[in-house]
């Protein structure tokens, strides 16, 4: 483990090539910095990020995993990263934040939020293979973002939250449509939005919630007939504007 980690290339008519030891993690418990002038690339082991991390928009690959783990507040300001899995294994209740788009783009490239939450902050997200947000994980979004990805996995526990953008004025989110493109099955959902009752978060279509439905501030709205159901409890403390359609109960013991 060291503090802040730096990689630096800087031969502008070749790049450079960094083996961790198989299976070895290489962790930064302050900043990781990855900046290439030409192409960068890292092979084997791990890069955990423990802080804020950037890389710049020089070429760079190698097989080397990048995982985030730590309780802190990190920003991600990554323009370009090796092709390993890229992994949120944070503590509880901690946040990894966008600070621009994301691209886990090659081959067979997946993104896995194990623990903690993953903020995408307005900005898009892109996975060339499966996206899989964990039982412990949180894939938060503000609403407009759109999410491309292979395959989807949102794993029984796990948590997808809708903020909204925060800028007081009024705004509209569908939520089952594309974007964001995370289709209309969930297991917890949760609105939030930050802008309190101004914003609205809507149906599309029906929608399938496998955990439960958390309305914490703002509107959802069904939309005029889609349907709900709902496999475990509802909450809401926010503004919930209904619909024609059916909310079915479907699981047990549900609280509403």
């Amino acid at each position: 483990t060291l503090y802040n980690v730096a990689f630096s290339e800087t031969i502008a008519s070749g790049g450079v090539a960094w083996s961790l030891a198989n299976g070895t993690a290489l962790t930064a418990a302050g900043t990781l910095t990855l900046s290439s002038v030409d192409f960068m690339n890292i092979y084997d082991g791990t890069l955990v990020a423990q802080g804020n991390v950037t890389t710049n928009a020089g070429a760079m690959g190698g097989d080397a995993a990048m995982t985030l783990t730590g309780g802190s507040s990190q920003t991600l300001d990554i323009q370009s990263s090796p092709d390993g899995t890229f992994t949120v294994n944070k503590t509880a209740g901690s946040t990894a934040t966008l600070a621009r788009a994301l691209s886990a783009n090659a081959v067979g490239q997946d993104l896995t939020i194990t623990s903690g939450t993953l903020s995408l902050a307005g900005f898009n997200l892109t996975v060339n293979d499966v996206l899989t947000v964990g039982a412990s994980g949180t894939l938060q979004l503000q609403g407009g973002e759109t999410v491309t990805k292979g395959t989807l996995t949102l794993a029984s526990g796990s948590t997808v939250k809708y903020t909204g953008n925060g800028n007081a004025a009024a705004n509209t989110y569908t939520i089952t449509a594309n974007p964001p493109n995370l289709g209309a099955a969930y297991h917890h959902l949760t609105i939030a939005s930050t802008d309190g009752a101004t914003d609205t978060f809507q149906l599309g279509q029906a929608l399938d919630v496998n955990g439960d439905l958390t309305i914490s501030a703002g509107t959802f709205n069904v939309n005029g007939a889609n349907a709900i159901t709902l496999a475990g409890n509802w909450a809401n403390s926010g503004t919930f504007t209904a619909g024609t359609g059916t909310v079915t109960l479907d699981g047990t013991n549900q609280t509403v």
